[in-house]
């Protein structure tokens, strides 16, 4: 397994710092389970990654994402991508902090 670069909004590397994001979601497959990635001195490890609808990223896991609502989902969806296709086959990545040794 290796490394992957994953670039984040730095709201959102600010929400997986602080705890309360534990998954991202990208247009594409980015990397395989048990790859990893850091975001400063964290090392965080890709737990699973689900093909799913954009919608129902937006509807079922946008606070496991980091939002408060569904509507702040789509609203940085849009802003990143320019756009909002909700039919849109997308890629949840799901990861955990990696313990310090």
């Amino acid at each position: 397994m290796g490394w992957k670069l994953f670039g984040f909004d730095p709201r959102m590397a600010q929400a997986i710092l602080m705890g309360y994001k534990c998954c991202t979601t990208r247009k594409t497959r980015k990397g395989v389970p048990g790859d990893k990635f850091s975001i400063g001195s964290r090392h965080y490890r890709i737990l699973d990654i689900m093909p799913l609808p954009l919608r129902e990223v937006r509807d079922k896991f946008y606070r496991l994402e980091g939002f408060s609502n569904p509507e702040e989902f789509e609203a940085l969806w849009r802003e990143l991508y320019c756009g909002f296709d909700e039919d849109k086959l997308v890629y949840l990545h799901w990861f955990a902090r990696m313990e310090e040794s």
